[in-house]
């Protein structure tokens, strides 16, 4: 089942990033697929937890790839495109805190997990969503003055 499983969710991966990532954001932008990948996301956690069956938890598992799909590469476009600064600094300090979540989530989450079974993803959801509420405004003003991407230009 876990070979099925995680060859779904690679597909759905590809089709994202691979296919639609890049038409999505000439509809759309960038500011509007971070907030929809993260909602996304943050469901997606909660739908895990909820899951009465083996499909049910795919399909929950599917969105959170989904909205993590999106939030990955339109994250990244947004540091580049920010106006003060170094570009390269700001990547870079963007990349170190993704590596420190990459660090910290397991340990975090596997202590979680030892309190109750369902907190790794209660907690996820919650910091996921309220990210979403404390960067509205933000991804707002942004949406207002987004760079033009040259496919769009």
């Amino acid at each position: 089942m876990e070979f099925r499983t995680f060859t779904i969710l690679g597909i759905f991966g590809v089709i994202v990033q691979g296919g639609l990532i890049g038409r999505l954001v000439s509809r759309f932008g960038d500011a509007p697929l971070v907030k929809t990948g993260t909602y996304l996301c943050g469901f997606g956690l909660i739908f895990i937890i909820l899951a009465p069956n083996t499909v049910t938890l795919v399909m929950a598992t599917v969105l959170f790839m989904v909205g993590n799909s999106l939030t990955g590469p339109t994250s990244s476009s947004l540091v580049t495109k920010q106006k003060s600064g170094s570009q390269g600094a700001s990547l870079g300090l963007f990349q170190s805190f993704a590596s420190l979540g990459r660090i910290l989530g397991p340990v975090i989450g596997g202590a979680l997990y030892g309190l109750a079974k369902g907190l790794p993803y209660i907690t996820g959801a919650i910091l996921l969503l309220g990210l979403v509420i404390v960067a509205q405004q933000k991804l707002y003003a942004y949406g207002k003055t987004e760079i033009k991407h040259p496919a769009r230009s």
